[in-house]
């Protein structure tokens, strides 16, 4: 065995020394064609010897150069070999193999032939292979500014700290960068170099260039890009002789760098920069965060960024995970799916799914899901609030009214105690920019606070349309008008479009946009009636169970339910029982103090942790017939809407038809009751019916219509 560190420094047998004519010049020089040792080799891959070539590889030419090994590449623009490279003249990169492998087995230094296949970097755009050169360049020293930049990122907002720590060590490297490109279109390098003396001069403006110009073929107006700016020749301020520009253009990042300096007139620069937030792809920790970092240090010559708050952001991947790219058939293009699809309802989706520096996996199909449920839900509380206010001659009265007349019961508490928890929650999460949980906070409560906790509690009281209850009404509205109009307001920089349109179309007094409302103030919240609320709906979670249990329907009414609650909230939890019938949609309610209390003949018990519900389950001839009145209002109820009449119109009449006789005596019955389900004057029963629409009931045929 032999050890690598004996082979340090010994000198190896080039094998095509005698047919590349510059390996020829450099193997007379001491480190060339010598083994040397590093810790960059994976002892575990391989045989643990690794060929170096410094003119093709980053570590390779790092190496070389702490070594002062020669740097040896024969290369032309089109990478085809130079003279330097012998027999190999003309030559593709790429196609020398054969020829290579043909002149190993002439010198008898050939061993074996194969194939291996390893990961290789191609272009992103072609997928041809690359091919790595070292070529001359400009450089930015960037260690030369020491820790300024360090000290200036350690003063920005980042929000998370993943990205600010990433940041850090992309900063900490120092890596010099390469800030000159070898292309034909970009800002050219402002640096002229002298034929005679190589000299180089920078000249920064148009100005200077005039000043130093020995000829301007195209006049003192000359477009600062090539190729007018290459026909412009300097006097060498050393020598006297004729200076040419670099070839090269700026790195297009160097551009984007300095955008902050170079689109602001001195006194804007001073007033805005740095900006007060920005925000960019992840992928550009390295591009444009980084450069604006450095250029903004090197002009100011002290530790601060040209921004406060700099928020990096995931990328958005297709369903599965996977970049989205044109030749995989995967992208989704922006502009036909905004034509599709509302557009608030992708920037909801979007801002919803996951943490901003996380990448997002892009489903159409759930983002019309939950997503659009939300803002669909927000609009139909909108419309819900409209109809109803509208049809009561609503003035639009603030919340004071409300308080002064004392019409706030503890339903509207509770609801606005919790509309501050959502304010203030909302509030912090966009402050830290936490924006799928300001997303999940108004989730939450517009769906299941407002929409499915207290409209069904109001609904019944709404619903009446007598003078004497006409204040209470008024109260209902202006808790909903003050709770909808902060919705909107909180919801606006996510979804603005929506939001616009909702203030406008719903709102009288209002400003002339929404963007000129101001985020309310948080108020206090009543905790301990938010903990009774949450009680009353793992009541009616319970009630729901066991009906599911016994396969019975919301809608369908029930004699008895007796609950086992918690002692601490027993009496408030009485003194709401009338609420409490209402959303389990029971006649009556007992509470008893122990499990062994609860009947089980006839009976559904649901538990949860120190609750439990005792549901019966038997129902008497009336309240069958309540039932299927209720499912009948039901179908009644779907058909005026599809017609399309205002839900608070006071229809002509409903008309049945192709009833038994059953079913007329049951409707009969409950006629009043079914007139004011449906909102009509009058029930009619016909024989036949040659319009309307069929419908199944009980399992049996009859037909419907409205007018």
């Amino acid at each position: 065995m032999v050890l690598g560190k004996d082979l340090e420094g010994k000198k190896y047998l080039y094998p095509l020394l005698n047919y590349v004519d510059g390996q020829k010049e450099l193997d007379k020089k001491d480190k060339v064609h010598t083994i040397v040792c590093d810790d960059f080799v994976d002892i575990s891959t391989g045989s643990g010897l690794v060929h170096m070539s410094p003119a093709n590889g980053e570590i390779d030419f790092l190496i070389a150069q702490r070594l002062n090994i020669p740097i040896f590449s024969p290369f032309d623009e089109q990478v085809k070999f130079t003279e330097e490279a012998g027999i190999f003249k003309g030559l593709f990169a790429r196609d020398a193999d054969d020829k290579v492998i043909e002149i190993l087995e002439k010198e008898k230094a050939l061993i074996k032939v194969s194939k291996i296949y390893h990961e290789y970097p191609l272009c992103w755009r072609s997928k041809h292979r690359l091919i790595w050169l070292a070529r001359r360049e400009y450089f930015y020293w960037v260690e030369k500014i020491g820790d300024l930049a360090l000290e200036a990122l350690d003063k920005v907002e980042y929000y998370y700290p993943a990205p600010k720590n990433r940041f850090l060590e992309i900063v900490k490297e120092k890596v010099p960068w390469c800030i000159s490109r070898e292309r034909v279109w970009g800002t050219p390098l402002p640096i002229w170099v002298c034929k005679r003396c190589k000299s180089k001069m920078g000249l920064f403006s148009r100005r200077a260039i005039i000043e130093k110009a020995i000829n301007l073929p195209d006049g003192e107006n000359f477009e600062l890009h090539k190729p007018w700016i290459d026909r412009i020749i300097v006097r060498c301020e050393k020598c006297g002789g004729e200076a040419v520009r670099e070839p090269f253009v700026l790195d297009t990042w160097h551009n984007s760098g300095a955008a902050p300096y170079a689109s602001l007139k001195d006194e804007e620069f001073e007033e805005f920069v740095p900006a007060d937030f920005m925000t960019e792809g992840i992928d550009q920790t390295r591009g444009w965060a980084y450069t604006l970092l450095i250029e903004n240090i090197i002009l100011k010559g002290k530790a601060e960024a040209p921004y406060k708050a700099f928020l990096f952001q995931g990328h958005v991947l297709d369903e599965k995970g996977n970049k989205m790219s044109k030749s995989l058939g995967n992208i989704i293009e922006g502009i036909s799916l905004a034509k599709s699809y509302p557009v608030d309802v992708i920037r909801f989706y979007l801002m919803w799914k996951v943490s901003p520096i996380d990448s997002l996996n892009f489903s159409v199909k759930e983002m019309m899901g939950r997503p659009f449920q939300v803002l669909n839900t927000l609009y139909h509380l909108h419309l819900y609030y409209l109809q109803n206010s509208s049809y009561d001659n609503f003035p639009e009265l603030n919340l004071n009214w409300a308080y002064e007349k004392g019409l706030i019961t503890k339903k509207e508490a509770w609801i606005l105690s919790k509309l501050q928890e959502v304010l203030e929650e909302s509030i912090e999460g966009y402050e830290r920019a936490r924006y799928n949980e300001v997303c999940k906070i108004l989730e939450d409560f517009i769906i299941n606070q407002l929409s499915q906790g207290y409209i069904p509690m109001i609904r019944t009281e709404i619903w009446e349309d007598s003078l004497e209850t006409r204040d209470r009404r008024w109260a209902i509205y202006s808790v909903l008008l003050h709770i909808l109009k902060t919705l909107d307001i909180i919801l606006h920089p996510i979804a603005p479009f929506i939001t616009e349109y909702f203030y406008q179309a719903t709102f009288k007094k209002k400003k002339e946009s929404i963007v000129f409302e101001s985020i309310p103030e948080v108020g206090k919240r009543d905790k301990n009636l938010e903990k009774i609320f949450s009680e009353i709906f793992e009541i009616v979670y319970l009630a729901n169970s066991a009906r599911n249990k016994a396969k019975i329907k919301r809608r369908w009414p029930l004699k008895e339910a007796i609950l086992l609650v918690d002692k601490r909230f027993l009496e408030e939890l009485k003194s709401m029982e009338d609420t409490l019938k209402e959303l389990i949609n029971v006649k009556n309610i007992r509470f008893v103090e122990r499990m062994e209390e609860l009947p089980k003949e006839n009976y559904v018990i649901s538990t949860l942790q120190n609750k439990a519900l005792a549901l019966n389950i038997l129902r008497d001839d009336e309240l069958i017939e309540e039932g299927i009145i209720r499912d009948l209002a039901r179908r009644l109820q779907a058909f005026r809407k599809e017609r399309g009449f205002n839900p608070n119109d006071l229809l002509k009449a409903a008309y049945l038809a192709y009833l038994d006789d059953d079913m007329k005596r049951i409707v009969k019955r409950w006629e009043r009751e079914l007139a004011y389900l449906v909102r009509v004057k009058s029930i009619i029963i016909k024989d036949e019916m040659d319009y309307g629409k069929e419908i199944e009931l009980e399992g049996k045929s009859l037909k419907i219509f409205i007018e």
